[in-house]
C-alpha cells in the first residue's frame, strides 16, 4: 500500500436527493403575502416550522413577533439547493486543501522515518504494540488509584452505595441498568464508579467491572483476582458462569449506546439472584434512559475553590495570589444554536429522523465530548458554554469564513461566509456590509438599526440563511424582507415586538385561523391575546389536532380586569377545548387561562409524550387534572394561581404502575398566594425529582411530608414563605437556599447537605444535624451582627464561607482579635463582601492569611490603636494573623511622632476614600 494510504481516507457525506434543505418558521404577513409567499396554496405552508401569532381586537390574526428566534420558509418547495453552485465550489477548494494537507503531512513522515534509519531508531515491535495495549487495559481497570481531587466524591460515593443496598423499588432480578453515573469526559464519572465498586465488597459477591469496546467487538471484565479480554460472543458466556445465581454488582464503564446493553449484557444480567445490581458510566444521558435506568446521578464539575486547589498545587502558585476569574465565553441556548444548524444546512438526516431529532443530538454530541460544558441546568434551561481554549481554536480555524467585530475592519482579502455584528455606528455597519457579497449568516448582537441598514440587507443579501435582528431596537419590517426567498432563520429574539398586518398599516385585520391548517409541518405555534376570538368556530378552524409535526404549544391570554374575565370565562374554556392539541406535543404553556376547571384534554391519556408543562395565571381553577398519571413529564411549574388551598389527591391521579410522577426531576410552585399544604402522594411517588422550587406562597405552613422518600433530590429553593417555621427531614437534600422566610426559625435533619445558602431569614435561630455541611452563605444586608446560627457550640467546620453584610459586621470578622474570629478560624476560605457587591475581605485558613481591601483597611486602620501601621497599597494588602496580633500591642514608641502616625492614619483613609470614589466611576 502506498504511504500516503495509511493517514486517512476521505469520504463526503452528500446530502439525500430527497432530503429537505428548507426548515422555517414566522415572517411578517405583510411579506408572505407578496408573491410567491402564498399561503392559499400548497407552495410554501408545508416546509413551514415555527409560528408565532398574536391576535388582534378583530376574530383574525396578526403577527406578532418579539422575544422567540423563529424559522423562514424557501421559495418553493420545488427549487433546487440555492448554494449548490456555490457549495461545489466551495468543496472543490476544500478537497484540494484538504489533499495538501494529507500529502504535506505525508512527506513529514517520509521525513521522519529517514531520520529514525540515520539515527538507528527501531521500528516499534509486535510485543511493544502488546504491552501499550495491556496499558490501556489498565486505564479501565476498576483497581486503579488515582490521585482524587474534589471532596464531593466521597460524599456522593456513599449516597450512591445506600441507595444500592436500600432502595426497594427497584426489580429484584434486574432486566435494566439500576443507576447511571452521567457526565462530561474528564468529570470523574469512572473515579466515582471505582469508588462505589471498592466499598460495595462486603454487599455483593461477586462484582464485576466491564467495559465493552465501541465497536462491540470486544470485551473485558475484572472480578476480584479474575481477568479475561476477547471477542465479545466468548466474553458473554463466561460472564453469565460469573453472575449465574450471585447477588452481584455489576459495573458497566464507558457506555457509548444503549446496544451495549441491548441483547448483549442484558441477557447475562437476567441470571442472577434478587438485590443484583448494575451500575453504568455515560456521557449521554438519552443513552442512560434508553437503557432504563431508574436513578441518574449528574456528576458536577469541581467547585471554586477545589478548582484553585488543584491549579495552585500543580502549577505550584502561592494560594494567595488572588481570586479565579470566569474567562468562558457567552452561554448557548441549544434551541438557538440547532435552528442556526439547521437553517445554514449542516444537519444531514437518514431516512425517518427528524432534522430537530439529529440536531439536537450533534448538540449532545458535543457535550459528551467535553466541547461544550452544560450551564446550571435548574429549572428546565438547556443551555451551554465553550471552554475559552476551544472557543480560540474555533475562532482560528474559521477565521476565513467568520468574522466578528465592526464590518468596517474587514480587510479586502477577507471574503466571510458569516458575520457577527459587535460594535460599530449605523453607517458604520451599513457601508462595511456594502463590499460583502458571500454572506450566509448575519448576527446584530444589539447593534443600530435603521431603515437604511434593513433595506440594504434584505435587498442585497437575497440569499441569507441566518439573519438575526435580536437585542436590537427594530420596531418595523420592510415588505422587501420578501426577497430574502432562501431564508431559514429568522429571530427577533428580546426586541420590543411589532404588528404587522398583509395589506400594509391601514388595514390590520391580521391573519384567520384557517391559514394554519396549510402549516402541516409547524413544529412549534404560540397563540397570543386569545380572549379576542370571538366564536369557538374560530378557534376550531386552527385544527391544531391534526398538525402530527407540532412539538411546542404556548396558548395565551391577556390579563384583563376581573370583571371582564368572570363574565367571558364560560366563553375562554370553550375556546380553549377548541383549540385541542394532537398527541405530539412534548411542551405545554397554559398562560393567563381564566376558565373554571382546565380542558378536558390537558389529561395524561391523551398527551402521552408531554414532557414539559406550565400553568401560568390561572386562577380560576380550583383542582389540578391528574398529572401525576403523565409518564414522560420531567418538568412542571405551576405559577399564580390564588385559590387553591391544598394540593391534594387528585394531582396523583391512579397510576398504573403504582408511581406518580415517574420522571418528574424538576417542580416549580410559584405566587400562589392561598396555598397553605400539599398532601396527597405516596412514599414511591417521584422517584427522580431533583429540583424543588417553592415561590411567593406565604401561607405554606409547612413542607410537603412526602419530600422524605425522593431519595434523587438535590436541591430545594424556598422563597418568600413568610409562614413557614421549620425546613427538617429531607435526608437525600444536598443544597438548600432560603430568602426571606420571615417565620423560618430552624433547620434540622439534613443529613447530606452540603450547601447552605441563607438570605434576610432574620429569625432562623438554629441550624443543626447537618453533618456533611461544608459551604455557607449567608447574606444578612442591614445587620451589625453574625447570625445566630452560624455560632453553634459544636462549630461547623466549613470549605467556605461567603459573608456578605454591613461595614460593621464584616470589620467584626476580618481580623484574628475580632469578635467572631472563632467562626471565621474554622473555615479553610472565608469571602466577605459589601450590600453592593464589592469586595471587603478574604481569608485563607493554610496560610492564616486576610486579603484585605483598601477601604477595609482604611477603616481597621482609623479603630486601631496609635501604633497601627501597615505600608500603603494601590487597592489590597494581605495581612496574617500574627501581624494583626502583633499590630494591636503597645509598642512603646515616643509620643513625639504619635503624630505622624496619626496623619498617616488620615492619608491613607482618605486615598481609600478616593480610590473607592473612583472605582464607583
Amino acid at each position: 500500500m502506498p504511504r500516503g494510504d495509511r493517514i486517512w481516507k476521505l469520504q463526503r457525506r452528500r446530502r439525500p436527493s430527497n432530503s429537505p434543505h428548507c426548515v422555517a418558521a414566522v415572517v411578517p404577513r405583510s411579506a408572505l403575502r407578496k408573491a410567491p409567499f402564498r399561503l392559499s396554496g400548497n407552495l410554501v405552508p408545508s416546509t413551514i416550522h415555527s409560528f408565532r401569532l398574536s391576535l388582534a381586537a378583530s376574530p383574525k390574526l396578526k403577527v406578532r413577533v418579539g422575544g422567540r428566534a423563529l424559522l423562514l420558509p424557501s421559495r418553493s418547495l420545488k427549487e433546487c439547493n440555492p448554494s449548490s453552485v456555490f457549495k461545489c465550489c466551495r468543496d472543490v477548494g476544500i478537497d484540494y486543501r484538504v489533499a495538501s494537507d494529507i500529502h504535506e503531512l505525508n512527506q513529514k513522515l517520509d521525513r521522519i522515518i529517514e531520520e529514525g534509519e540515520r539515527l538507528h531508531v527501531e521500528p516499534v515491535m509486535e510485543d511493544q504494540i502488546k504491552l501499550d495495549q495491556i496499558r490501556s487495559d489498565l486505564d479501565f481497570a476498576p483497581d486503579l488509584e488515582p490521585d482524587i481531587v474534589g471532596r464531593e466524591v466521597e460524599n456522593d460515593c456513599d449516597s450512591l452505595i445506600e441507595l444500592l443496598i436500600k432502595r426497594d423499588d427497584i426489580p429484584s432480578h434486574p432486566t435494566r441498568p439500576s443507576f447511571a453515573i452521567i457526565g462530561t469526559i474528564g468529570v470523574g464519572k469512572t473515579t466515582l464508579a471505582r469508588k462505589v465498586y471498592r466499598k460495595t465488597e462486603t454487599f455483593f459477591e461477586p462484582r464485576v467491572w466491564v467495559h465493552v469496546s465501541k465497536d462491540l467487538r470486544h470485551m473485558t471484565m475484572w472480578s476480584g483476582e479474575r481477568f479475561s479480554k476477547g471477542e465479545t460472543a466468548g466474553q458473554q458466556a463466561l460472564l453469565r458462569t460469573w453472575l449465574q445465581g450471585n447477588k452481584f454488582l455489576l459495573v458497566i464503564d464507558d457506555v457509548w449506546g444503549e446496544n451495549v446493553w441491548d441483547g448483549l449484557l442484558e441477557i447475562q444480567a437476567q441470571h442472577g439472584s434478587p438485590g443484583s445490581r448494575v451500575l453504568i458510566t455515560t456521557r449521554n444521558e438519552r443513552v442512560a434512559r434508553r437503557m432504563g435506568a431508574v436513578h441518574l446521578h449528574h456528576v458536577k464539575g469541581l467547585n471554586e475553590d477545589d478548582g484553585w486547589w488543584l491549579l495552585s498545587t500543580r502549577a505550584f502558585l502561592d494560594e494567595n495570589t488572588g481570586n479565579m476569574q470566569d474567562i468562558e465565553g457567552s452561554v448557548i441556548d441549544r434551541q438557538c444554536i440547532t435552528q442556526q444548524w439547521i437553517a445554514e444546512g449542516f444537519i444531514v438526516t437518514q431516512q425517518n429522523t427528524a432534522v430537530e431529532e439529529e440536531a439536537k443530538r450533534c448538540y449532545e454530541e458535543l457535550l459528551g465530548r467535553g466541547l461544550l460544558l452544560p450551564e446550571n441546568q435548574t429549572y428546565g434551561a438547556e443551555r451551554s458554554k465553550m471552554p475559552h481554549l476551544f472557543r480560540s481554536f474555533a475562532l482560528l480555524q474559521s477565521q476565513d469564513e467568520y468574522f466578528i467585530g465592526n464590518p468596517q475592519d474587514i480587510g479586502d482579502a477577507l471574503r466571510p461566509c458569516r458575520l457577527t455584528i459587535t460594535t460599530g455606528g449605523a453607517e458604520a455597519i451599513r457601508n462595511g456590509i456594502r463590499k460583502l457579497k458571500s454572506l450566509r449568516t448575519i448576527i446584530l448582537c444589539g447593534s443600530p438599526l435603521n431603515d437604511r441598514i434593513l433595506g440594504d440587507i434584505f435587498q442585497k443579501f437575497t440569499h441569507l440563511r441566518v439573519l438575526d435582528l435580536g437585542d436590537t431596537q427594530i420596531e418595523c419590517v420592510a415588505r422587501s424582507l420578501g426577497s430574502m426567498m432562501h431564508l431559514r432563520y429568522l429571530s427577533f429574539a428580546n426586541t420590543q415586538g411589532f404588528l404587522v398586518s398583509p395589506r400594509g398599516s391601514e388595514n390590520r385585520n391580521g391573519w384567520p385561523f384557517q391559514e394554519l391548517r396549510s402549516l402541516y409541518k409547524l413544529t412549534s405555534l404560540k397563540i397570543l391575546r386569545l380572549e379576542r376570538i370571538l366564536t369557538v368556530e374560530d378557534a376550531a378552524q386552527s385544527a391544531l389536532e391534526e398538525r402530527q409535526h407540532l412539538k411546542e404549544l404556548e396558548l395565551c391570554s391577556s390579563t384583563d380586569d376581573g370583571t371582564t374575565e368572570i363574565s367571558r370565562a364560560a366563553q375562554i374554556k370553550d375556546v380553549f377545548e377548541a383549540l385541542k392539541p394532537g398527541p405530539s406535543i412534548v411542551s405545554l404553556k397554559l398562560e393567563n387561562y381564566y376558565g373554571h376547571g382546565f380542558p378536558s384534554w390537558l389529561d395524561p391519556f391523551h398527551l402521552r409524550e408531554l414532557s414539559r408543562l406550565t400553568l401560568h395565571g390561572c386562577l380560576h381553577c380550583q383542582y389540578l387534572p391528574s398529572l401525576g398519571q403523565m409518564k414522560n413529564l420531567k418538568f412542571l411549574a405551576i405559577n399564580g394561581s390564588n385559590l387553591s388551598t391544598r394540593i391534594g389527591h387528585e394531582i396523583r391521579g391512579t397510576p398504573d404502575d403504582g408511581v406518580a410522577f415517574p420522571k418528574l426531576e424538576q417542580l416549580v410552585i410559584s405566587k400562589m398566594s392561598n396555598l397553605k399544604s400539599w398532601k396527597g402522594l405516596e412514599k414511591r411517588d417521584m422517584p427522580s425529582l431533583m429540583n424543588f422550587r417553592i415561590c411567593g406562597c406565604p401561607k405554606l405552613d409547612s413542607l410537603p411530608s412526602w419530600l422524605k422518600h425522593c431519595m434523587a433530590l438535590r436541591s430545594l429553593h424556598i422563597d418568600r414563605a413568610d409562614n413557614l417555621e421549620a425546613i427538617e427531614n429531607i435526608p437525600a437534600l444536598k443544597e438548600l437556599e432560603v430568602c426571606e422566610n420571615n417565620k423560618l426559625k430552624v433547620i434540622s435533619n439534613l443529613g447530606k447537605l452540603e450547601n447552605l445558602k441563607v438570605v434576610a431569614c432574620l429569625l432562623l435561630d438554629v441550624v443543626q444535624d447537618v453533618p456533611l455541611l461544608r459551604t455557607v452563605h449567608s447574606n444578612e444586608k442591614n445587620s451589625i451582627k453574625l447570625p445566630q446560627w452560624l455560632q453553634p457550640e459544636k462549630p461547623f467546620m466549613l470549605r467556605r464561607l461567603e459573608i456578605v453584610g454591613t461595614e460593621e459586621l464584616l470589620d467584626s470578622c476580618s481580623s484574628a482579635t475580632a469578635p467572631y474570629w472563632p467562626v471565621i478560624q474554622n473555615a479553610d476560605h472565608v469571602y466577605a463582601n459589601l450590600p453592593d457587591g464589592s469586595f471587603y475581605f478574604s481569608y485563607a485558613k493554610s496560610s492564616s492569611y486576610f486579603h484585605k481591601s483598601a477601604r477595609n483597611l482604611a477603616r481597621s486602620s482609623l479603630q486601631s490603636s496609635a501604633s497601627f501601621s501597615v505600608p500603603i497599597l494601590p487597592q489590597a494588602e494581605l495581612v496574617s494573623t500574627d501581624e494583626i496580633r502583633n499590630i494591636n500591642e503597645p509598642t512603646g514608641q515616643s509620643s513625639s511622632r504619635s503624630w505622624m502616625r496619626m496623619l498617616f492614619t488620615v492619608l491613607l483613609f482618605v486615598a481609600a476614600h478616593i480610590f473607592s470614589l473612583s472605582s464607583e466611576y
